[in-house]
């Protein structure tokens, strides 16, 4: 795989698979993005951008300062995230946030 004069944006890409996706596309010529609470170093062709994907202005800026950097972007990989471990039922309350999860605003999901 050659990325050669791609520009790519990455969500989560402080640690685990988004840094590991970022070193590769790095690596394989692309200009990278590193969107995270806590974004790697900057380097030649690393840009970090720090920004919290639950928060809408955040991301707001953080894309912005993207195109203002790279000048557009060819290749967007959404990997922002983390684990929990336990059953769906376990989790299904967005309540203390046990998987930061935006998706249902605060609510409760309906008993089954």
């Amino acid at each position: 795989m050659r990325l050669d004069g791609l520009r790519a944006a990455i969500t989560g890409a402080g640690s685990g698979i988004g840094l590991a996706t970022a070193e590769l596309m790095v690596r394989e010529g692309a200009t990278v993005a590193a969107l995270d609470l806590a974004p790697p170093p900057p380097s030649e062709r690393v840009v970090p951008i720090e920004a919290d994907v639950t928060d809408r202005a955040s991301m707001q800026l953080a894309a912005e300062r993207t195109l203002s950097e790279l000048g557009g972007v060819d290749i967007l990989v959404c990997n922002a995230g983390i684990g929990s471990v336990g059953t769906v039922e376990e989790k299904a309350s967005c309540g203390p946030r046990p998987l930061s999860c935006r998706c249902c605003a605060g609510r409760t999901m309906p008993p089954s």
